[in-house]
């Protein structure tokens, strides 16, 4: 179930992603061949957050009800840390073009594929929605300015923790600790299979 599920999400997103890149390349401020870095790493994100998600249902982890809102957790959570990459490896003027366009097509993209019986007029209510919770995700994040602990100091009010045990907390498995451990595990992988910044290195 779990191959069709997200086989299907797939081709979807890879559809929509092309469509809505040529889209929105036109009426911004980022030559095109930039652009295409900006569609490329989209879509990897899109993919991983959503095939992330759709673990923890096949899992027994959470009910269907609550898929969209674990993907899109994994998703602002992802889309936070890049901006945090962003600042020190594009500077502020870069950073703030990239990550305006970059927060806007991923919801975007992910509207679209999610709610594809959807009318135009109901998408565009979800994508102020959930360019809404984006945003207080935003802030919720920027009040742990440390990914980890530093030499020996303990794990409580890092970002990657927090963030670990905020997904527990929506499974209702935040007071295990072998549960946020094994979360925590997960956001890391995602991490480096995103290779944010590798990405970022091409938007200079």
């Amino acid at each position: 179930m779990t191959q069709d599920r997200t086989e299907q999400f797939a081709d979807t997103l890879i559809q929509r992603c092309q469509d809505l890149a040529m889209a929105r390349s036109e009426t911004v401020a980022i030559p095109f061949d930039k652009y295409i870095h900006i569609r490329d790493f989209t879509q990897i994100l899109v993919f991983n957050c959503y095939s992330t998600a759709v673990s923890a249902l096949e899992n027994g982890e959470i009910k269907d009800s609550q898929l969209h809102d674990l993907f899109f957790e994994y998703l602002y959570f992802f889309i936070h840390l890049t901006d945090r990459f962003a600042f020190s490896t594009i500077g502020a003027p870069g950073r703030h073009t990239l990550m305006q366009e970059l927060g806007e097509f991923a919801v975007m993209l992910a509207v679209q594929v999610l709610f594809p019986r959807s009318t135009d007029q109901q998408r565009d209510m979800i994508f102020q929605d959930r360019m809404g919770d984006l945003n207080i995700a935003a802030r919720e994040y920027s009040h742990f300015p440390k990914l980890f602990p530093d030499g020996n100091e303990g794990t409580k009010d890092t970002l990657i923790w927090e963030f670990s045990k905020k997904i527990e907390k929506m499974m209702g498995s935040e007071n295990n600790l072998g549960a946020v451990l094994g979360r925590h595990y997960v956001v890391i992988t995602l991490l480096k299979n995103l290779d944010i910044k590798s990405f970022l290195n091409k938007m200079k």
